[in-house]
């Protein structure tokens, strides 16, 4: 599930601009200067995020110094175009610019003001830098300023103790220096001392998982892998709803924002803590559960419950949103809007089924776009679906009903699919991103769409890869 959008998925049941032009004239000059700015090491920024829908700020809760920057030198400026917001790191008096990326929160602004806990990490500066958070404008072109702070590396309010010294790590697989590698590092909550080495298979069998997918496994040696435990004093997470209060390490939680089937964090410090005593780009953290559930968040982080049934799906489908941005396909229960929808950022979502689709150089020749399904069949399949599966919930149902109903129900769903006529083809497929109309997906089905972990659609494959390229070339 992406964080805080889309939240009606059953058979995609999940549980989730331009950058500022100023930046690209100094594009090659900064590359060439970007280590003599840099300590090295690692500046991880936490961030209190305040607000609600009419209003937004970020204020700093935490500055701390990690180990070795693990994200390369390769590429200083993110000009990937992904995220609801963006970050630059300049120079704090000659104002050059020296670093930024894209990132996702989980913020969700309503009526009532709401905090929520976001991070942004990039190399430890040798000088004072001014720090520019900013939000995509509605149209989701370009971004605007929110706030900017002046980050001095000497400041003795800059923590600089040690990480965690309950975390142990282990190496899953390593490919390389981790300056020239995705680094992934796989946590894990809910676990206590004694379930150590469950953790231990957990995290090795979450990797099988993702590398046997592609393009993953075709990219495998551009990875490295490892883990870092550390013990709760309870055995699994939080489940409001089953009355399940064992207060995990990290504070991972069923019924995030309402939702019963998201889990996040109550308090990213110390799983930040944890993640850093090895070098990292992504994090994957597993729970000690087997209640279906999960979130991912673009450049913060994914969760996956190790122990459901399906949690190969959720391994792989969070990560997609923690690593490429990707945003989830599915739109169970939603209805038809006449509003107009502004070109998403996402890479595997389009608004636009014409000349100016984003995948269009992928698009099958003699393919119609937008292009004919079986969608009014697959909606009244999927709605009572969506009805009995909430009845089950509702009778507060074993999970075992619950995966029996899905499983039962999947194969159904995949055979309607089929039968819409373009099932192989790559085109512009309406319904997407919890909108019946007006947004698009690049096939018929997905990762992103329904609950199948290995069927990366074109559009979500080409994302991933160059995500991949991004970090390594």
């Amino acid at each position: 599930m992406k964080s805080l959008k889309n939240q009606n998925s059953f058979l995609g049941y999940s549980v989730s601009s331009l950058v500022s032009i100023f930046i690209f004239p100094f594009l090659l000059t900064a590359q060439n200067h970007n280590v003599t700015w840099s300590t090295g090491e690692t500046m991880r920024v936490d961030l209190n995020h305040i607000g609600k829908a009419s209003e937004e700020h970020f204020s700093i809760s935490l500055i701390r110094e990690e180990g070795l920057w693990a994200g390369g030198w390769v590429e200083p400026f993110d000009t990937l175009n992904l995220g609801d917001y963006f970050f630059i790191l300049s120079d704090a008096k000659t104002n050059y610019p020296l670093f930024s990326r894209g990132f996702n929160s989980s913020f969700e602004g309503d009526e009532k003001w709401v905090v929520s806990k976001d991070c942004i990490r990039f190399p430890f500066p040798k000088r004072s830098v001014l720090l520019s958070i900013r939000k995509r404008n509605k149209n989701n072109i370009g971004f605007y300023e929110v706030c900017n702070e002046i980050i001095d590396p000497a400041s003795p309010a800059i923590d600089h103790s040690s990480l965690s010294l309950r975390a142990t790590s282990s190496v899953i697989f390593e490919n390389g220096d981790p300056e020239n590698k995705v680094d992934i590092v796989i946590l894990g909550d809910g676990y206590t001392i004694s379930e150590k080495a469950k953790f231990l298979l957990d995290a090795e069998k979450a990797t099988n998982y993702l590398f046997s997918v592609s393009p993953y496994k075709e990219n495998k040696l551009s990875f490295n892998v490892r883990c870092v435990f550390v013990p709760s004093e309870i055995s699994g997470i939080t489940s409001p709803l089953d009355n399940k209060w064992p207060n995990p390490v990290f504070g991972s939680s069923y019924n995030s924002h309402n939702i019963e089937r998201e889990i996040d964090l109550s308090n990213t410090q110390p799983m930040r803590d944890a993640a850093a005593i090895v070098p990292y780009d992504f994090i994957i953290i597993l729970v000690n559960s087997n209640r279906y559930g999960g979130i991912g968040i673009y450049n913060q982080y994914s969760i996956a419950a190790i122990d459901s049934k399906w949690a190969k799906y959720l391994v792989v489908h969070e990560f997609g949103h923690n690593f490429a941005g990707l945003d989830d396909e599915y739109y169970t229960l939603a209805k038809c809007t006449q509003s107009e929808k502004p070109e998403p950022w996402e890479p595997n979502i389009s608004s636009n089924s014409k000349d100016g689709l984003k995948w269009r150089n992928l698009v099958t020749s003699n393919t119609p776009i937008p292009t004919s399904w079986n969608k009014e069949k697959y909606e009244a399949f999927d709605q009572d679906f969506a009805n009995k599966y909430f009845r089950l919930r509702e009778e507060k149902a074993p999970e075992v009903t619950i995966d029996s109903l899905i499983e039962k129900t999947l194969p159904q769903a995949i055979e309607i699919l089929q039968k819409g006529g373009y099932s192989s083809n790559v085109g512009a497929f309406e319904g997407a991103s919890g909108e019946a109309c007006g947004l698009f997906r690049s096939q018929i089905n997905c990762t992103m769409f329904m609950l199948i972990p290995d069927k990366f659609c074109a559009a979500c494959t080409e994302a991933i890869k160059r995500m991949i390229k991004f970090y390594t070339h």
